[in-house]
């Protein structure tokens, strides 16, 4: 009997071969039989710190996270004195209380959860007894040795800063309450205003340079001192730096104009008083003095 070529295919297909005497099954069969691949693992979530990092000593303090849910954390001091320990909950979130009874100052807290650690400070909020001072000159030659110093509460951390908030360095206190920071003013001219903080108190600290000469400035009003209301060409006049810029205002600060000293150091200025009554004052400044001029009206 013939057998059909199909048939015929499909057990050579499936048969299994021999073949240097190993047995070897078809693709088909090899492929059904094949380990299945592991399953990937999603990764375990981040311990994480979501609590303040301020307190106030003499209380408990909330100390709060999330975690793996269900997994064990613990907290110690960073000596890895055991503190107390929580778990995470089926949401990952856990908290602990903390007894700050018996600290002060600031204070970390190394946490872990069996795979990480994460070192947690509480900084200590709590007011000074002792007021921030700065007790060094106010003065600077630019160079790298300027200091700045003064007193505080022992212990507390003194930022300082520039008068826009820039950060420049910082300081601690030692235990007499004595601190002291070495500002590197080589690349700075003119006055420096500083900005000290300890947390609680804030300092304004200008320090002058006393590098640069400070300008002469010798204003004076040699014009007289009456007008009558309604003259609309009132000169006020009289003697500055040479070169130097007048500003004329009110004494509310209301800028009425400016003049230029000329080389000899003669200003002069015509006051339109046509809409003005009374006694009036004028403050004529060039940005080191001013000097208060008052018209008396004698109509």
């Amino acid at each position: 009997m013939r057998i059909p070529s199909v048939i015929l295919a499909t057990c050579v297909a499936s048969a299994i071969s021999v073949g240097a005497g190993a047995l070897v099954a078809p693709a088909a069969f090899a492929a059904s039989t094949a380990a299945p691949a592991a399953a990937v693992q999603p990764a375990a979530a981040q311990l994480v710190v979501t609590s303040p990092g301020e307190y106030l000593p003499g209380g408990d303090v909330l100390i709060a996270g999330t975690a793996e849910a269900g997994s064990d954390i613990t907290f110690s001091s960073t000596g890895d004195f055991l503190l107390g320990e929580t778990t995470a909950d089926d949401r990952g979130d856990w908290q602990w209380t903390f007894d700050a009874s018996d600290i002060g100052g600031d204070y970390t807290l190394r946490i872990s959860d069996g795979r990480t650690s994460v070192d947690h400070t509480l900084r200590d909020v709590s007011p000074p007894t002792a007021g921030l001072v700065v007790t060094s000159g106010d003065t600077y030659d630019p160079g790298p040795d300027t200091v700045v110093a003064g007193t505080a509460e022992p212990g507390r951390r003194i930022v300082i800063e520039s008068a826009y908030g820039w950060r420049l360095g910082e300081t601690e206190a030692d235990d007499q309450g004595d601190w002291r920071w070495e500002f590197d003013t080589s690349e700075y001219s003119g006055d420096i205003a500083l900005r000290i903080r300890d947390g609680w108190n804030t300092v304004e600290h200008t320090l002058r340079d006393v590098s640069v000469p400070v300008p002469v400035s010798q204003i004076t009003v040699t014009s007289a001192d009456t007008y009558r209301p309604g003259d609309e060409h009132v000169l006020v006049s009289g003697h500055a730096e040479p070169g130097r810029t007048l500003e004329i205002s009110t004494v509310g600060d209301f800028l009425l104009d400016r003049v230029v000293a000329d080389d000899e150091g003669a200003w002069s200025w015509v006051f339109d008083a046509s809409d003005v009554g009374g006694d009036y004052t004028l403050r004529i400044a060039d940005g080191f003095s001013s000097v208060d001029h008052t018209l008396r009206d004698v109509s």
